[in-house]
């Protein structure tokens, strides 16, 4: 039914008879079938087929076969011969999928944070047993996936800060016996404390004497980012109309601040 089986694993096979001329199943045929290779033992089955004109035989992998091609060939009273192959080995980077995810979503530096590593089949059945590792800054934890397919790995948010961004990758390696291995990536969020930049230039590029203008004021993140709309930026000098006025940022993190330079 595939072409790659681990020891211990059944292998099935099957076979569908047709008559030559009208294709109609073939019912109650003899089957010769032989099993030849360095994975299982040889052996020969007599087989009879189905209403269906169908035979079906299921073989065992050892445990412990070693790595080797089976070849099966399938005779009808010396009249027909057909044949199939499949491998026994170890399968690896297949059947496996893997999902990170981080809670809570934003941690402080140096806070206990835990990374969920969701383990399935192709199909999204769960998969316990399987080993996880997690790589955070240099830092190595380890977890198994439980019943529900999930892995519950405690660990240490970073407790310095290096980076102009406020998350930090997540790698996870998992391996599984009997399914292989997959490598997974998360962000864990950190909560930096909050950096501003202010920039200040005027609109024309500079001020001119009892001529009323208009500065900007630029508000950035130490991520790079503007601040949330809407945060209040309070300029007060000489310049400004009544000595102080407070003004809010926009998307842009920009705010509009009226000004008159006196003599």
């Amino acid at each position: 039914d595939r072409q790659l089986y681990e020891p211990g694993e059944p292998v099935h096979v099957w076979a569908l008879v047709r008559d030559a001329s009208s294709g109609a199943p073939v019912v109650g045929r003899a089957v010769q079938v032989r099993v030849r290779g360095q994975a299982l033992p040889p052996t020969d089955h007599a087989l009879t087929t189905s209403e269906a004109g169908v035979v079906h035989l299921e073989l065992a992998v050892p445990d412990g076969a070693p790595e080797a091609t089976q070849e099966i060939s399938l005779g009808i009273e010396g009249q027909l011969e057909a044949g199939a192959s499949f491998r026994v080995g170890t399968r690896t980077f297949e059947r496996l999928f893997a999902r990170v995810e981080v809670t809570p979503e934003e941690v402080q530096p140096g806070a206990p944070a835990t990374v969920h590593v969701h383990v399935t089949t192709p199909s999204g059945a769960p998969v316990s047993g399987a080993t996880v590792r997690l790589e955070i800054e240099g830092q190595s934890y380890a977890g198994t996936s439980g019943e529900d397919g999930v892995a519950r790995v405690p660990v240490t948010a970073p407790a310095h800060f290096e980076h102009r961004s406020g998350h930090v990758s997540v790698r996870a390696e998992v391996e599984h016996a009997a399914h292989g291995a997959v490598s997974a990536y998360g962000r864990l969020g950190l909560a930096v404390p909050l950096a501003l930049r202010v920039e200040v230039v005027p609109r024309h590029g500079g001020l001119v004497p009892e001529i009323d203008d208009v500065i900007y004021v630029r508000l950035v993140e130490g991520t790079r980012d503007p601040p949330a709309v809407g945060t209040e930026v309070t300029v007060s000098g000489p310049a400004i109309p009544g000595g102080r006025v407070t003004a809010q940022t926009d998307e842009a993190g920009l705010a509009e601040i009226p000004v008159r330079l006196p003599l």
